[in-house]
């Protein structure tokens, strides 16, 4: 089974973005956006051992 229908998406575009990082990521959909740019997981790590 593809990704796209796993997560019941119709479309999937995949575009290179020259402002990011290589191996940065963000994931844009008609309800939002999830940036997963390592900066961002870094982040969430820190605050999560912070307990914050």
């Amino acid at each position: 089974m593809k990704y796209n229908q796993k997560l019941s998406i119709e479309y999937i575009d995949i575009v290179e973005d020259p402002r990011l990082e290589e191996k940065d990521c963000i994931l844009e959909t008609e309800v939002g956006m999830l940036n997963a740019t390592i900066e961002s997981q870094l982040n969430a790590i820190k605050q999560a051992l912070l307990g914050k």
